[in-house]
């Protein structure tokens, strides 16, 4: 679950169950579609990821209906 916690520069903090599993090839893969879906061009987007705290019982992505 993305979050954007700042806007000068556009930071973005992704919950996950496992951080470290999210390689740096993915990471890359992240910021390029954050600035393309919000329209940051080529502002320097920070991404920060964060461990998902033990007992968050909030829903993975739900598929539309």
């Amino acid at each position: 679950m993305p979050t954007q916690v700042a806007v000068q520069p556009p930071t973005v903090v992704l919950f996950c169950s496992d951080p470290k599993a999210i390689s740096p090839q993915y990471q890359r893969y992240l910021l390029k579609a954050f600035r393309e879906e919000l329209n940051f061009g080529e502002v320097p987007v920070k991404l920060y990821l964060r461990q998902r705290e033990h007992g968050d019982t909030r829903d993975e992505i739900e598929a539309k209906k």
